[in-house]
């Protein structure tokens, strides 16, 4: 008898991989709605570019995650009718941070070993710190970012990982760069971190910072050290430290152009077929008002201004951001190759999460003193009471004035642990590469996660 023939069976790189994706990215036949309430029933036609290279690599979407109104949080807090908060795994009274709450709590739960968020002003980095895995905003430029509802110009899509090797298989496939020679390197994690400079800048680290997070600082200086690394606390770091600030007034959120009404309305325009009815109008009337930083991105004159523009006056507007830009990238990379800097290293926050349900720092006590502002009309009083409660936080600056660069970041999670009251947090840290040095980025963090991850 003639043996069977099996056929081979060509596997894709990431075949059968379970994925999650936050509801602010598009997904074919799966709602996207952002935790609007306006958004509600949008389920798009086609997959985000993003979602769609990941599918075509085998990847399985089971479901959508949890976030706050519009990706305009930094914790998992969304009061809107018909959605729910999101919980930390690691204990039910605390929230995972935000925007990308649920993707992170997700993973954390064990549902998941990876998925998909974006990233603003931490939205990625921080939540996959307060939930104890991996997350990465990539250079802006690296990945397509189309199919993302819009929060502001630097918004990014980015991945998260139990670990930093779950993210460095999905960002070769996302940047198409499957099989490239600095792909087999980084995915071999070399542990011989010698002759590596990295700087721990104390501008960005601050006096402020919480027990736990100083024990994970400490925890990778001592696995770098012990790995061959330097760590240095730079002079040379203060003069683009200084460039950063005097830029910082012209870059978002305080500058120009704030987009975000016009990339809204973009968004809306791509899926007229899904939702006809629904308006830039409706979206923005339909934001829960203890929201204050959408308040601040969506209803403040900047961005009317810039919605009014002509096409023209547009890109004459985006003409000094972009060099501003070139500028500032161009100095960051000039310092750290001038000076040896291979990295720099900071915490990503310098407080514990917050609590969910009950305390000082809690949502609810958030929203109470937002009460006052309610109906003042005044979109800056809501900041004022609001923030002071919701970012207690100086290294905030930092990431602010960071947002519009082409500079990857990793959060990479540590044996460090808050403890909060009687709850056990996760503590991570937080690593900075050159402009667009996101596979050198992902090697070191996986060299680095042997040494600190608790798994």
């Amino acid at each position: 008898m003639t043996p069977a023939v099996w056929p081979t069976l060509q596997l894709r790189s990431l075949e059968g991989l379970l994925m999650v994706v936050k509801a602010n990215i598009d997904t074919a036949g799966l709602e996207t709605n952002a935790s609007n309430l306006a958004l509600k029933g949008l389920v798009p036609k086609v997959n985000a570019p993003l979602v769609q290279r990941l599918e075509d690599a085998g990847a399985i979407i089971i479901g959508k995650t949890n976030m706050p109104d519009l990706a305009g949080s930094l914790t998992g807090y969304n009061p809107g009718e018909g959605f729910d908060h999101t919980w930390n795994p690691h204990a039910l009274g605390y929230g995972p941070g935000g925007s990308s709450s649920g993707t992170a709590a997700a993973i954390a739960a064990g549902m998941a070993p990876c998925g998909l968020g974006s990233d603003t002003a931490g939205s990625l980095r921080i939540p996959a710190e307060n939930c104890g895995v991996a997350g990465m905003r990539p250079s802006k430029c690296r990945y397509e970012q189309a199919g993302c509802v819009p929060l502001g110009r630097p918004d990014c899509m980015g991945a998260m990982g139990l670990t930093v090797a779950d993210i460095s298989l999905l960002d070769a496939v996302m940047a198409g760069e499957e099989g490239c020679d600095d792909i087999a390197t980084a995915t071999g994690a070399p542990a011989d971190l010698s002759g590596l400079k990295v700087c721990m800048p104390s501008a960005w680290v601050g006096e402020n910072i919480s027990a736990g997070h100083k024990a994970a600082l400490d925890l990778a200086v001592a696995a770098l050290t012990e790995g061959g690394a330097t760590i240095v606390d730079d002079p040379n770091f203060v003069s683009f430290d200084k460039m950063l600030n005097e830029a910082a007034p012209r870059l978002y959120p305080m500058g120009g152009p704030a987009t975000n009404l016009r990339e809204l309305q973009a968004y809306l325009d791509m899926h007229k077929e899904e939702l006809p009815e629904v308006t830039v109008e409706k979206v923005v009337s339909s934001i829960h008002w203890t929201n204050p930083i959408i308040s601040m991105t969506l209803l403040g004159d900047q961005p009317k201004r810039v919605a009014g523009m002509s096409a023209d006056e547009y890109q004459a507007e985006w003409e000094p951001l972009l060099a501003d830009k070139a500028a500032l990238e161009a100095a960051l990379e000039a310092y750290m190759t001038e000076n040896g800097i291979a990295f720099l290293l900071t915490p990503i926050c310098v407080a514990p999460p917050f609590r969910n349900a009950s305390g000082p720092r809690s949502f609810a006590a958030m929203e109470a003193a937002c009460a006052a502002a309610k109906d003042s009309g005044n979109f800056g009083a809501r900041v004022g009471t609001f923030f002071p409660l919701y970012m207690p936080n100086e290294i905030a600056p930092i990431k602010l004035k960071m947002l519009d660069l082409d500079v990857p970041s990793i959060t990479i999670p540590t044996a460090a642990r808050h403890s909060v009251e009687g709850a056990t947090l996760p503590a991570g840290i937080l690593i900075w590469g050159k402009p667009r040095s996101d596979r050198q980025l992902l090697a070191l963090g996986m060299a680095l996660e042997k040494k600190l991850a608790p798994h």
